[in-house]
């Protein structure tokens, strides 16, 4: 390339790569050939390279997966004319803590900037043999990008991944360098938001038996990096699979607080119903959400959501639960599946046993009868449990008393078959509940749960009004209105 024209040039012209052409004729010439009407030629380039295009140069980029970039360079004096070519992800025109890397053309090698922008390492081959470049905010598949030359444009596809700590808006900048030492500046080339999806965390419960009929509260949790504003949806399925076909599958709009279901025919999500006070029941045939009983809160990253779910007699059988959630961005990690399920259309509760179950009650004597029941779903499901002494399951001129788990209440049905009157805890500070057939000590009577177990041991004394053979029956009933039904569970002769 030429630095300066003789005074005595004559000619210019521009050829079709764009340089300037100088012919100068000199009596001397300016390469020391004396000879007459020689003739010197200088050539000037008219334009430096030039950035073309990066692509994406818009929306988000994930975290999780690799995204090729696709980075595109010229040179009006064609491609073998660039030296250097550069690109820039940051927040500002800055190569520290950046994915900032140049590629040398005529080496075949890319090298990324460390964070401290203080080295570029040795780099690596683009192409087949390369090696992974990386550093705090990005790696770079230099194995899986190419480098290709068509006239005289440079281009580069560069495989990024992005490192979750890189998350946020980011701008794009390309600059290139010629042999001669021109260059193109940096130039900005567009914005890709760099997104660390949001995430399902968690369902509970995530395992074990769910009752159809029986009001379940699942807490769905879900969190996101670029903060809980960047939540826009979040997914919840209940199904044998991952699919919106014949499952118990809603979604929340974080934004307008409004909970939406699917239909039975995985065509419409309905107008949804808000979250909390005012909320109405959103129902399909596998399932009703009580949506004034759920909430919906927001903490830091996470957003939970509390479900008060009741499935139905149809849908029962083992599910898995999968998470799901979007962003405001487009980006989201997929499904996940956060558990299984066992739901189950609900067993009654049972009487298991009563002792003793035969004998003799002397009136006016004490006797200790241990009544005991059962739930599947535990003791803590059970309601109120039963104990009848008659000649059949009747109430009038009977025995007849139940407990009341929650409250450890027993009540004693009145003589006129009434009342139950107010009851007594059953405690060592109970009381004695009696009518004209019998007297029960609280006091000396216990109660005790275990598992799936519900203990009675109550201290009875009949009087001589009550005297015959008697059949003594059981009954219980659960939470959700299940019963044993009476059960004949022995017989006692009272004297």
């Amino acid at each position: 390339m030429g630095t300066q024209v003789d005074d005595n040039a004559t000619g210019v012209c521009v050829d079709s790569a764009g340089n300037v052409i100088v012919a100068s004729y000199t009596t001397g010439g300016l390469d020391g050939n004396t000879n007459a009407g020689n003739r010197d030629m200088f050539l000037f380039k008219l334009s430096p390279p030039a950035p073309v295009s990066v692509s994406p140069a818009s929306g988000a980029v994930r975290t999780d997966v690799t995204q090729t970039f696709t980075a595109t360079y010229g040179d009006p004096s064609g491609a073998t004319d660039i030296k250097t070519a550069y690109l820039l992800l940051n927040t500002t025109v800055s190569g520290a803590n950046a994915g900032y890397m140049y590629y040398n053309r005529a080496t075949g090698r890319l090298y990324l900037m460390n964070d401290a922008k203080t080295s570029w390492g040795a780099g690596s081959v683009v192409g087949a043999g390369g090696t992974a470049l990386s550093n705090g905010q990005c790696v770079v598949y230099c194995a899986a990008s190419s480098a290709a030359i068509t006239g005289n444009n440079l281009t580069l596809n560069l495989n990024i991944a992005f490192e979750s700590s890189f998350i946020g808006a980011k701008d794009i900048y390309e600059y290139v360098d010629d042999m001669g030492g021109l260059n193109s500046g940096w130039v900005k080339q567009g914005t890709v938001f760099v997104n660390a999806p949001p995430r399902s965390d968690s369902v509970t419960p995530n395992a074990g038996n769910v009752q159809t009929g029986a009001t379940q509260t699942f807490t769905a949790k879900y969190s996101d990096q670029n903060g809980v504003t960047d939540i826009k949806n979040a997914y919840m399925l209940v199904n044998t699979s991952n699919t919106s076909t014949g499952g118990a599958y809603v979604y929340y709009n974080r934004a307008t607080g409004k909970l939406y279901l699917r239909d039975d025919a995985n065509t419409s999500w309905g107008a949804g119903s808000v979250l909390g006070a005012g909320g109405t029941t959103l129902t399909n045939s596998h399932c009703t959400v009580a949506c004034a009983l759920s909430g919906a809160s927001t903490s830091g990253n996470a957003l939970t959501l509390t479900l008060k779910m009741t499935f139905t007699a149809t849908f029962t059988g083992a599910r898995n639960i999968y998470g799901f959630a979007d962003d405001n961005h487009g980006g989201n990690f997929g499904w996940e599946n956060k558990g299984n399920l066992n739901i189950q259309t609900p067993a009654a509760p049972t009487t298991v046993s009563l002792n003793p179950a035969s004998g003799t009650a002397p009136n006016g004597v004490t006797q200790t009868y241990t009544a005991i029941y059962s739930d599947t779903n535990g003791a803590s499901d059970l309601k109120t449990a039963y104990l009848l002494f008659n000649t059949g399951v009747s109430s009038a001129g009977a025995v007849y008393m139940y407990y009341d788990r929650a409250t450890n209440k027993l009540y004693l049905r009145d003589s006129a078959n009434a009342s139950w009157g107010t009851g007594s805890l059953v405690y060592a500070g109970g009381t004695t509940l009696t009518n004209s057939r019998c007297s029960v000590s609280c006091a000396t009577s216990s109660s005790s749960a275990s598992g799936s177990y519900l203990t009675l041991t109550l201290k009875i004394t009949f009087t001589s009004a009550f005297a015959g053979a008697k059949n003594i029956y059981m009954d219980v009933i659960d939470n959700g209105g299940l019963t044993s039904g009476w059960v004949a569970k022995g017989t006692v002769s009272v004297n």
